[in-house]
């Protein structure tokens, strides 16, 4: 085996993963006779988050689950258009999130953003309160594509950001990205792989969306392979631009697929850059009005 016996989690994405339980339940029992302690995440639209599929996947060790909102009833129900004969899919994802508040794993709601949809998404963050309060999480990340503006980004950032302290989903600095981090993100992590249904080992999922497997750094059958392309993905090499930046403890310069150019976006920088005295007076006044509420309390 290649794994940490001890410390094995596993993130399962698709696609959607709650279309394919009785293939998660088989890799996870044979893991889980092997001898592993596993752990599991889970990313899904929500849909087919049932009970059902909640008992069998809790049985190992389930921790997280994120789940994309697109908007609310019939704004949701046209973006995703699932095939299916329920009239309203949006009531039946909700519903689910509120049967899982029984179990014993943290959900976390993720609202994607661009300047075309910033009403919208305060709405779905006040539904959201309304409806749950902070039983959950809720979180916001950017659109991005091909000629992003990340300054406008940060701006469209700090309107949601007042949403988010307002209803409780902000309450520290962490929560806005600036704390101090090893790395952006798992895949510069020298034990940290994408799989692929027929066995492939990435480094990061974007690559396997467009590739052939001329990427690849291993298999499962064979194990990871120490190449070319694992060693960019895990060397420490600071470019000069972020070696020179004071943000550096807190981005690690950015997405290193994008520095990569994996998939033709070019840039590192994170937007929280160009915002951050704001986030931090934004925060330190929040900080402001709840100490003075609670003394007048």
């Amino acid at each position: 085996t290649y794994a940490d016996k001890e410390n094995l989690h596993i993130a399962w994405f698709g696609g959607e993963p709650t279309l394919m339980i009785d293939t998660i339940e088989y890799v996870s029992a044979q893991l889980d006779s092997a001898g592993f302690k596993l752990t599991c995440s889970l990313v899904t639209n929500g849909y087919l988050f049932n009970d059902n599929f909640v008992r069998r996947i809790t049985k190992y060790n389930l921790n997280h689950v994120q789940i994309t909102l697109d908007g609310l009833y019939d704004e949701y129900n046209s973006v995703k258009n699932y095939a299916t004969s329920d009239p309203n899919p949006f009531e039946t994802v909700i519903k689910n999130i509120q049967n899982a508040l029984s179990y014993n794993f943290y959900i976390s709601i993720r609202l994607n953003f661009s300047s075309e949809n910033i009403n919208r998404i305060i709405e779905t963050i006040d539904y959201l309160h309304k409806t749950f309060g902070t039983k959950i999480g809720v979180y916001v990340a950017p659109i991005t594509g091909l000629n992003i503006d990340l300054k406008q980004i940060g701006h469209n950032y700090l309107i949601l950001a007042d949403k988010l302290i307002e209803c409780g989903y902000i309450s520290k600095l962490s929560n806005t990205h600036l704390q101090s981090i090893p790395v952006f993100c798992g895949a510069e992590i020298l034990n940290f792989y994408t799989v692929t249904p027929d066995g492939y080992l990435y480094k990061c999922s974007q690559e396997v969306s467009c590739s052939n497997h001329e990427r690849n750094v291993g298999t499962v059958f064979n194990g990871p392979n120490v190449n070319s392309i694992y060693k960019e993905w895990t060397d420490d090499i600071c470019i000069d631009e972020c070696n020179n930046c004071k943000l550096l403890p807190l981005c690690q310069q950015g997405c290193k697929g994008y520095r990569l150019n994996v998939q033709g976006l070019d840039y590192g920088c994170v937007y929280v850059k160009f915002v951050v005295n704001e986030i931090i007076l934004k925060m330190y006044h929040h900080k402001l009005r709840k100490n003075k509420s609670g003394k007048e309390k």
